[in-house]
């Protein structure tokens, strides 16, 4: 009984002692309290506005709202002078968490508010008419804006960052545990939206330069295919010219790349020789635009792009141009946006979101010959089917060129679009905003698998694929095995055959071959299998020729160990996806001291494996 009596003694003592040092501090922090759930409301009324275009009203709440953080700030920081809250650790952290909060409001707030009048610049001009139909004047003022808006885009980056920074280090376990679940949500949702921030300066030098500002652009747009995949994407079978000046399509028209090509093979000035595997495999004596991007690293292939276009331009008599940059496009992105604007009407067709892809390839390999189209002028529908969704693009309701920015996002990610640009700045920009199709650097393990469908047609289509990668790691030495398997599910028809593709496996520079073997029904050409250093992309390249028959499967194990250079702790894993390649399941397995990792993955983008 003593000791209960005791316990209850310290106990009652202890609260009569943290009333006592609360209550000369409890006005502090009713003042905090009624100040943030102000700056809270003051917040949710700015984006309230902000919907509607009322910008001055935006602007008053988000200014209110700063005002709040910095009051309730100051009622934090009073407490904090007082000795007792000086010296007991404890609460001391406790207040450390509410301040990080309310800073990270405070900087999200200023920075907003600063951020504001640039957004307003865009939108008086755009909430009385649409884009397109603006004036060149107005067009050209909307695009100055957004070109001078980059140092203000990067500080309100930097501050946004820096509020994150604040609000990553509040744990929430205390004072702040009963909203643990919001503090929670919030990092979520800024990480997100950072994601976007960081790209905003970026994209304030791409955008004006797409659009033809501050001087006339010229793009080479290049179709890939990427049913019939290709190092960078897929098989160029049609390319694109555009030109725009201060947001104004001058023009733009598709051609079909054998257009270009075909002359180039009759002329003795295009001896430009082809890679050997293309000269091997494919029987061509001279590298085409078609087989042009033969890099998986995109501003490699873009300006292979470029050299071989305008050189057999020359060749045939025709004279060149001196183009902005190469933009190429695969055929989900362009499905995505039929599925944005509605469907498209072509030559009797429907075009739709999940039959674009096949229905285009039946029109120019197989209906033109019913319609009384010359082959010559099978591709032509792509200009019209072009023509309408540029017209519907530009026509676009305001409040669905947030889903378009949504949709190029993730395409971006996903490398349906690549960027390249002549200009170094503005390329180097395209890269750091995740469009530049770039072969990443990395200190850490590596791994990219890279197809080349060579003479199979468009059996990409229907051939499944999945990776899986096991490594071993022991004080000597990271061993690797890795399995390519795949899975013909076509036949042989106007459309699909055979499988028939020149793989190469990109992984860190040094790692060292001890076998390749296929398994199954997989055959592959033993006298093609090969390991070279790709000094330019700072990786080790092991390649190899296989063919898969209809209803078949099989695959191919490569063992390799990689160098005593790459990091193991933590173990790291970049994997990069080859553009054009649908998803891909990947299933890792890592034995490191006896302790076995295993996961499975979609490989749908570039990613980054971590196993502490």
């Amino acid at each position: 009984m003593r000791i209960v009596k005791y316990f209850l003694f310290s106990l009652l003592f202890l609260i009569f002692l943290f009333v006592a040092i609360l209550i000369p501090s409890f006005n502090n922090f009713k003042a905090v309290y009624v100040s943030g759930m102000s700056a809270k409301l003051n917040l949710e009324e700015s984006l309230n506005y902000l919907e509607t275009n009322d910008f001055k009203q935006a602007k008053t709440s988000i200014s209110q709202a700063n005002t709040s953080f910095n009051l309730a700030l100051e009622n934090i920081e009073e407490v904090e002078r007082r000795s007792v809250f000086k010296n007991i650790s404890p609460l001391n952290n406790q207040l450390g968490e509410v301040k990080n909060l309310l800073e990270s409001g405070e900087i999200a707030s200023r920075s907003i508010e600063r951020v504001l009048p640039i957004i307003n610049s865009f939108k008086e001009p755009l909430s009385a008419s649409k884009f397109v139909n603006l004036s060149k004047n107005d067009k050209e003022e909307i695009l100055e804006i957004a070109f001078k808006s980059e140092p203000n885009l990067k500080a309100f980056s930097a501050n946004l960052n820096l509020a994150l920074l604040k609000l990553n280090r509040i744990e929430a376990k205390g004072v702040l545990f009963p909203i643990s679940s919001e503090i929670n949500s919030l990092k979520l949702n800024f990480n997100k939206g950072i994601k976007i921030v960081d790209k905003l300066p970026a994209l304030s030098q791409i955008i004006p330069t797409l659009a033809g500002y501050p001087e006339r652009s010229s793009y080479l747009i290049i179709m890939q295919n990427n049913d019939e995949i290709r190092p960078s994407g897929g098989f160029i079978g049609v390319f694109g010219l555009l030109h725009v000046e201060s947001g104004e399509i001058e023009s733009l028209s598709t051609y079909d790349s054998y257009h270009l090509d075909m002359p180039a093979y009759l002329s003795n000035d295009w001896q430009r020789k082809p890679p050997e595997v293309l000269e091997e495999y494919l029987r061509v004596e001279k590298w085409y635009l078609r087989d042009s991007n033969w890099s998986p690293n995109w501003p490699t292939s873009a300006q292979n792009i470029l050299e071989i276009y305008n050189g057999e331009k020359e060749a045939i008599g025709e004279k060149s141009e001196n183009f902005t940059g190469v933009i190429a496009i695969n055929p989900n992105f362009v499905a995505d946006l039929i599925e944005l604007v509605g469907d498209i009407e072509a030559r009797g067709d429907t075009y739709t979101k999940h039959n674009f892809q096949e229905l285009l390839q039946y029109s120019v390999e197989m209906s033109y010959k019913e319609e009384d189209i010359s082959s010559w002028d099978r591709k032509d529908i792509i200009n019209e089917i072009v023509s309408k969704l540029k017209t519907r693009l530009f026509n676009l309701e305001s409040e669905k060129m947030l889903e378009f920015l949504n949709i190029v996002e993730k395409h971006g990610e996903n490398k349906n679009i690549q960027l390249f640009f002549t200009n170094h700045t503005i390329n180097k920009l395209a890269i750091e905003s995740g469009f530049g199709g770039e072969v990443k650097e990395t200190n850490n393990d590596y791994l990219m698998v890279v197809d080349a469908n060579l003479g199979a047609f468009k059996s990409d289509v229907v051939v499944k694929k999945n990776y899986e990668y096991s490594i071993s790691l022991n004080e000597d030495k990271a061993n690797s095995e890795l399995h390519l398997n795949y899975k013909h599910n076509g036949g042989f028809d106007w459309r699909t055959t055979r499988y028939q593709s020149y793989t190469r496996v990109y992984v860190p520079i040094g790692s060292k071959l001890n076998d390749i073997n296929s398994y199954g029904q997989v055959m592959i050409d033993t006298d093609s299998t090969t390991s070279y250093t790709d000094n330019d992309l700072n990786k080790t390249v092991f390649g190899f020729y296989f063919k898969l028959e209809p209803g078949s499967t099989g695959g191919i194990k490569i063992d390799y160990d990689l160098p005593q250079s790459i990091k193991t702790n933590p173990y790291k894993l970049f994997v990069q996806k080859q553009s054009g390649q649908r998803d891909i399941k990947f299933n890792l397995k890592l034995n490191s001291n006896q302790d076995i990792y295993q996961n499975s993955y979609l490989l749908s983008q570039d990613m980054e494996v971590v196993v502490e």
